[in-house]
C-alpha cells in the first residue's frame, strides 16, 4: 500500500489589503468575472421599459408606487452605466421586486412583468428562483 504524503502548506493570500475584480485562491481554483456587453445592456433596457409601463398600469397605494418607481429607476440607472454591473442590476431588479412585494403584488402572476424579469435574469445568467419568483 502506496501513502501519499499531504502537504499542509497554506496555499492562500496573506494580506492586509487585497482589491481585485475576481479573486481565486488555491488549488484548481477558478475565477471568473462576467461582463455585460452593450447589446445585453440594450435588451435590459427595453426590459426596464417594459417593466415601467406594467408599473404604471398597477393600481399601487401612493406610498408604494413612489418606492417602486424609485426602485424602477434605479434598476435603470444600474442598467445604463458605462461599465454596468451585473451583480449591481442583479441588487436593483432584487430590491425592486421586494417592494413589490411589500405593496402586496404578485409578480409571478403579473403577466406584464414576468417576461422582462426573465429577459434580465436570463442576460445575468440567474433563475427566477433566485430572485423568490419561482
Amino acid at each position: 500500500m502506496t501513502r501519499k504524503n499531504h502537504s499542509t502548506s497554506n496555499e492562500g493570500i496573506q494580506a492586509n489589503v487585497v482589491k481585485a475584480d475576481v479573486l481565486a485562491v488555491g488549488r484548481g481554483a477558478q475565477a471568473v468575472k462576467m461582463v455585460l456587453r452593450e447589446s445585453d445592456r440594450e435588451d435590459i433596457l427595453t426590459a426596464v421599459g417594459e417593466i415601467r409601463r406594467e408599473l404604471g398600469a398597477l393600481k399601487l397605494e401612493k406610498a408604494y408606487e413612489e418606492e417602486v418607481q424609485r426602485h424602477a429607476q434605479e434598476l435603470e440607472r444600474a442598467a445604463t452605466k458605462k461599465n454596468a454591473s451585473p451583480a449591481e442590476v442583479k441588487g436593483a431588479l432584487g430590491g425592486l421586486l421586494e417592494k413589490l412585494k411589500q405593496a402586496g403584488v404578485i409578480v409571478s402572476e403579473v403577466a406584464g412583468l414576468v417576461s422582462p424579469i426573465q429577459t434580465i435574469a436570463g442576460l445575468l445568467h440567474l433563475t427566477l428562483s433566485s430572485f423568490g419568483l419561482m
